[in-house]
């Protein structure tokens, strides 16, 4: 099958807009939306999880599967009444599990539609930012150095466009493209040079083209799906469910050995099948089948709660990561200052003739998505006090901003001067600009007027201002321009700008010292603005605790490791230098990285979180993991504590889960032992089960103790088995006393009893264990999970007085003076378990809760 991409590469530009019937000029907003009715969106559409397949879900998982065999042992035994109550509790846990996982994917599909790429689009002759899902073939495209291309694409105009195709090749070198005709159709993408394929990222240069295929139709989008339908686990989600399975099996082999037990102490078969429908009840009363919805609902819960924080989260795994950042590492533009400068100050001897050359050095607007801070404020400066409001100029060439670079470089004809003239004008770091100069104002550049403005660039960077250097110099008109062009400049002056501290920035950094998260400035500013912004936001005391990126070339790898530890701020740091600072300190914290450009994109996809702002370059915004439609640190603060508060959570549903489960199954199937008859039927196992996980929907809304989220916490599944072990132990201990109380008791009170006692003992250690700490002197629990464990409660108390629990669940009415010892022995229970806990957690339990 021949692609759009081997047919429009041998076809010249022309050729391809006349096919397409457009021009270079764009569609115009009606015809776009006409053609997007007849080629649809342009998007590549991944399977849904319909309602259907939630329902199908939950009659495939274990525990509705071991529910729906007990129906049919009760069947069998032509217990009618207690198969059409296993059926009704079957109903009911289908019914719960699908409510949570509905909430869940309501919940993705919610944070889906709030994260969308955009494309930079000419439409009726002018530049327009659009959705990428509204184009449509026909299309004409800009492209820049960030961007990922939006869709299949003919370029008809291109200077140093080169395309990083790896996503989509393999190819790890960038590939240089042109608009030239290729010699027949290519034999596969990576041959393909006038053409720009979706999915791919512009690595360097500019271009523009027009859209051949869009969406599915797509080479990208073959091959799309398949990831858009995978979804990333992070590790805690993974070694939980591994768990679940680990627990399923360990319980069934017990199981399996007390219904032999039970059969071999019996010495008969006849009441194999009453045994074996007692095993299944017991079953399903231990295994943590709620733990994976649980654990899905609380991220989606949360996942919600940062998005109205402006927080979005690209895959639910990542809120566990976040909150278990450890250090921060962020440029201070936009997080800690308010990135909306003010131009303050002119260094220079012809002081309007630098700020007429600053406004002619605009990046022109049809190029560019969002016009840079800098030079909004140039603008701003030039109609303010030189009264340009429209700039007479005819652009040659340009040359974005690089951080490898450091510099802009802008070739054009000025026509609002000393006459029509072309002028290349560099504007960019002082550092990499004025090495360059060697004139300024009609005079050779002395040594000591070097010094005179590196001095006022250093004084202007102890104010905290940000500085860039305007040089210039007249050129020829010529196709092409490259570094040795910029030469032998002119200097023109300093520009000083005023980016003030944000109002939240200070008690930010505050905040996140009280989680324990050690914010770390890299930036490309100088080190006397870095330093001057670190002092004023409290990330540092000193101002000369600062490290530039000059200095770390000279480091030794070890010395480099120390640096990246000891050192808070860096100035002047390159991308690739970021890279190796997060690199050095993943290798003992959990690391978070906020980038926004091109060249943050390596370190964005090595950082154990990566952040990126809905503004910020494409392939950064791919490689991350959160994106912060508020460019604030007070948000990823934000992010951080709830990331934690999450995990917490989570935390408590486990340890719950192990330890009074565990504890039920010892006691339970121990006992089963020395009776002639069940402890408690198969029904009133189930509704124990039923009762208990209610109060757990709420789980997900539970307060949390500040102390929890104080710092990055883990859960050791090996210690906490052994915990579980312990606390279940104290529970069995219990439930043998409640056996020695009412041994002698007829079988129907007894079960009665049991039942309630397992019941209100569960309840009681939900809030023992949603806390690691003493409950008195932990934060009180949500009022959801209170009202949710009293209606149990209440439930557990009431239903053996009524007609229904004596009939059907076969209930005895119990006295007052039996109500009374259990609830005793639940009180006791209770404060023994708060007080092994306690001691467990001064010791090896420290491990369980951190």
């Amino acid at each position: 099958m021949v692609r759009a991409y081997q047919i429009y590469a041998s076809k010249s530009a022309a050729e391809t807009l006349k096919v397409l019937e457009t021009n270079a000029l764009g569609l115009s907003e009606a015809e776009a939306k006409s053609r997007r009715l007849k080629f649809g969106g342009n998007v590549v559409r991944a399977k849904e999880t319909t309602a259907f397949d939630l329902v199908r879900r939950q009659f495939s998982s274990p525990l509705t599967l071991m529910l729906i065999a007990a129906a049919l042992v009760a069947f069998f035994l032509k217990e009618t009444v207690d198969t059409l109550v296993i059926s009704v509790i079957l109903l009911i846990n289908v019914g719960l599990s699908f409510f949570q996982e509905y909430r869940s994917e309501t919940a993705l599909r919610h944070l889906k539609s709030l994260v969308s790429r955009t494309a930079t689009v000419r439409r009726g002759g002018q530049a327009a930012v659009r959705p990428q899902a509204e184009l449509v073939p026909g299309d004409i495209v800009l492209l820049s150095a960030g961007d990922i291309v939006p869709a299949d694409i003919r370029l008809i105009k291109v200077d140093g466009l080169a395309a990083d195709e790896s996503a989509l090749t393999g190819e790890s070198a960038p590939v240089w493209k042109d608009a030239a005709v290729s010699a027949g159709a290519p034999s596969g993408p990576a041959a393909a040079a006038p053409i720009a394929l979706a999915g791919t990222t512009i690595a360097s240069g500019r271009g523009e083209g027009v859209v051949i295929a869009t969406g599915e139709n797509t080479e990208f989008g073959q091959t799309v799906k398949l990831a858009l339908e995978t979804t990333k686990v992070g590790a805690f989600e993974e070694s939980v469910r591994h768990f679940s399975v680990f627990l399923m099996k360990v319980v069934g082999v017990a199981l399996i050995l007390v219904f032999a037990g039970n059969l071999l102490i019996e010495g008969t078969t006849a009441r194999a099948a009453e045994f074996l429908l007692f095993s299944l009840a017991l079953a399903i009363s231990v295994v943590p089948e709620a733990l994976p919805a649980v654990v899905t609902l609380t991220f989606s819960r949360g996942a919600l709660h940062l998005a109205r924080k402006k927080v979005i989260v690209r895959r639910l795994s990542a809120i566990e990561d976040l909150g278990h950042v450890e250090i921060l590492c962020t440029d201070k533009t936009g997080t800690i200052t308010e990135n909306k400068l003010r131009l303050t100050d002119v260094f220079a001897r012809e002081q309007s003739e630098a700020g007429r050359l600053a406004a002619l050095s605009v990046a022109p607007e049809q190029e560019v998505r969002v016009v840079s801070s800098f030079d909004a404020a140039i603008r701003e400066m030039a109609a303010r006090e030189l009264g340009i409001t429209e700039l007479k100029r005819h652009i040659i060439a340009h040359r974005p901003f690089d951080p490898a670079r450091r510099r802009q470089t802008l070739v054009l004809q000025d026509e609002s001067g000393r006459g029509r003239r072309t002028l290349l004008i560099v504007k960019g770091a002082p550092e990499q600009v004025l090495p360059f100069c060697a004139a300024e104002a009609g005079s050779i550049l002395t040594a000591e007027r070097r010094q005179e403005i590196l001095q006022a660039f250093r004084n202007f960077g102890r104010g905290g201002k940000r500085v860039l250097a305007l040089a210039y110099r007249p050129v020829a008109e010529k196709e092409n321009y490259n570094d040795s062009d910029e030469s032998e400049m002119i200097f023109a002056g300093l520009l000083a700008f005023e980016d003030p501290l944000k109002s939240t920035a200070r008690e930010a950094i505050r905040r996140a010292e009280e989680l324990k998260v050690r914010v770390k400035i890299l930036t490309g500013d100088g080190p006397e603005v870095a330093s001057a912004v670190a002092v004023a936001a409290g990330v540092v005391r000193d101002s000369g605790e600062v490290m530039s990126g000059e200095e770390l070339v000279k480091l030794t790898p070890e010395e480099f490791s120390a640096a990246a530890e000891r050192f808070d701020v860096f100035a002047r740091v390159t991308p690739e230098q970021k890279y190796r600072l997060i690199e050095v300190l993943e290798r003992r914290y959990a690391v978070g990285f906020l980038g926004e450009g091109i060249n943050d994109a390596p370190a964005l996809r090595l950082a154990h979180v990566a952040l990126a702002v809905d503004g910020a370059a494409d392939a950064a915004k791919d490689a991350a993991d959160v994106i912060l439609l508020d460019h604030s640190l007070d948000v990823i603060v934000d992010g951080i504590r709830e990331g934690r508060v999450i995990f917490a959570n989570v935390a408590k549903y486990v340890r719950y889960s192990l330890s009074g489960n565990l504890g039920n199954m010892f006691s339970i199937a121990g006992i089963s032992f020395l009776l002639p008859f069940l402890p408690m039927l198969p029904i009133q196992l189930l509704l124990v089960n039923l009762l208990t996980d209610i109060p757990l929907m709420a789980i997900a809304a539970d307060r949390v103790d500040g102390r929890e989220v104080a710092g990055p916490r883990r859960l050791h599944l090996r210690d906490l088995a052994n915990y579980a072990l312990l606390m279940g132990l104290v529970s069995t201990f219990f439930d043998f006393i409640f056996f020695g109380l009412f041994r002698s008791a007829k079988p129907a009170l007894l079960q009665t009893m049991w039942f309630v006692e397992s019941v209100l003992q569960e309840l009681a250690v939900i809030f023992s264990m949603r806390t690691p700490f003493l409950f008195f002197r932990s934060a009180p629990p949500a009022r959801s999970l209170a009202l949710f464990a009293l209606l149990a409660a209440a439930f557990t108390l009431g239903l053996p007085l009524t007609r229904v629990g004596q009939e059907i669940f076969h209930f005895a009415r119990p006295s007052g003076s039996a109500v009374a010892l259990v609830l005793l022995l639940v009180a006791m229970s209770f404060v023994v378990t708060e007080l092994v806990k306690s001691w467990y957690r001064r010791g090896r339990g420290q491990a369980v809760f951190k």
